[in-house]
């Protein structure tokens, strides 16, 4: 597991265009623990490139 501060920096370093969605009270099965951030996840991954 990587802290926040941790997902931060390398957000940070992938650059400018990188898009960081922190999502509190949810594991790895974020659909699972946060049903209610399914839309969010969902734009997320169809993204245009």
């Amino acid at each position: 597991m990587t802290p926040a501060s941790g997902i931060v920096a390398i957000a940070d370093a992938i650059g400018p265009n990188a898009r960081l969605e922190l999502i509190a009270h949810a594991s790895h099965f974020v659909w699972a623990d946060r049903p209610d951030c399914i839309d969010l996840i969902r734009n997320w991954l169809l993204l245009p490139p």
